[in-house]
């Protein structure tokens, strides 16, 4: 769309070689230069804006991990000592360290439960949307269909 003499003078003028130079300067792994460059460009000027716009256009607080000023500085000494941080590297590095409850406990998903704030307080007629383990059951209630051809499973000629 643009006359490629301005695209080049554009280009030159913002200087974003000279400026990635710049976040890797003396990081001497490709590791910490790639660390260095996700932190100072994607994560600043991508990740956390975008956070930051859609928990303000949903009322929400949020808390962004590894942007805590303690814990970043906990992760950039392993990594610069090259030891990648672990999870127990991770939830010592607050002061004080969290329990072991929290540091023990597997890894688990992220689940939205919408099915139950749909029918919190909604029994009776409503419980064989509750007993429904798919997604069906809950569709149902949001589209507000109530016949019974909605919780049968359709059978195949």
């Amino acid at each position: 769309m643009f006359h490629p003499a301005f695209v080049r003078e554009g280009i030159e003028r913002l200087e974003t070689l000279p400026a990635l130079r710049r976040t890797i300067e003396g990081l001497g792994s490709d590791r910490l230069r790639v660390t260095a460059l996700e932190a100072a460009w994607y994560m600043r000027s991508q990740l956390l804006r975008d956070t930051d716009w859609a928990s303000m256009a949903h009322g929400l607080e949020v808390r962004v991990p590894l942007v805590d000023v303690e814990v970043l500085r906990t992760v950039a000494a392993l990594c610069h000592a090259g030891f990648p941080p672990t999870k127990g590297d991770l939830g010592e590095s607050p002061r004080p360290p969290l329990p072991e409850t929290v540091l023990a406990r597997p890894k688990t998903g992220f689940s939205v439960p919408v099915r139950e704030w749909l029918l919190d307080g909604q029994e009776g007629r409503e419980s064989r949307v509750r007993a429904a383990r798919d997604l069906r059951g809950w569709a149902c209630r949001v589209y507000g269909s109530a016949s019974q051809s909605c919780y049968t499973p359709k059978r195949r000629a």
